[in-house]
């Protein structure tokens, strides 16, 4: 499919997933710490070698589509390592989201908590964490091949620590491979929060 048509396709189905998405409970995201995300970026898909460039970002929340997402990093072939530790200032069950093109994988403390960084058109994940309040080493890393590219990542209180013991009985850990996109509909609105692909258009 032409490059043209798919940058479309790919608008109309966030369009799509934002109508859907007003009708899911609402959760304030709490993926925006303090400091900011110590993100490193390289070119090459790996995360190998020492990274081009060193800074910070508020968010991970971007839509480059065929731009580079850096003056002076690669268009296609690059990765990008953000690191964070914010204070969950409640303990509980949080929910963290993800969409990416390509790759990307979600550590908590140093769990892998979602792990699809295979190359791929752009997909969401979910995953629910127990968290103790205090803080948390966040870390995301992401890699573009080619064509399109973004990525964005958010979480949110689900259940209050004090809550927990009713809400969820028992928590079975989920094996990281195990871990499934989440289908059109469900959480999708969260590509909704991009930018249209205008560059591509």
């Amino acid at each position: 499919m032409p490059k043209r048509y798919s940058a479309i396709l790919l608008a109309l189905t966030l369009v799509v997933a934002f109508a859907v998405g007003l009708l899911i409970e609402p959760s304030e995201s709490q993926a925006n710490p303090s400091t900011g995300f110590r993100a490193e970026y390289f070119n090459n898909a790996t995360l190998q070698g020492t990274p081009v460039q060193i800074v910070t970002d508020d968010q991970i929340n971007f839509n480059w589509g065929t731009a580079a997402p850096r003056p002076g990093i690669n268009a296609d072939n690059f990765s990008v390592r953000w690191t964070a530790t914010p204070n969950f200032a409640q303990g509980g069950l949080y929910r963290f989201r993800a969409g990416a093109d390509d790759g990307i994988r979600i550590f908590v403390d140093d769990q892998l908590i979602i792990d699809s960084f295979i190359a791929g058109e752009f997909r969401t994940f979910t995953r629910d964490v127990t968290l103790a309040a205090g803080p948390h080493t966040i870390r995301v890393e992401y890699f573009e091949l080619g064509n399109l590219a973004g990525v964005l990542v958010e979480w949110a209180l689900v259940t209050a620590a004090g809550d927990l013991a009713t809400a969820v009985p028992s928590l079975t850990p989920v094996p990281a491979g195990t871990i499934e996109p989440t289908p059109l509909g469900r959480v999708d609105a969260l590509g909704a929060r991009w930018r249209m692909w205008r560059r591509a258009c």
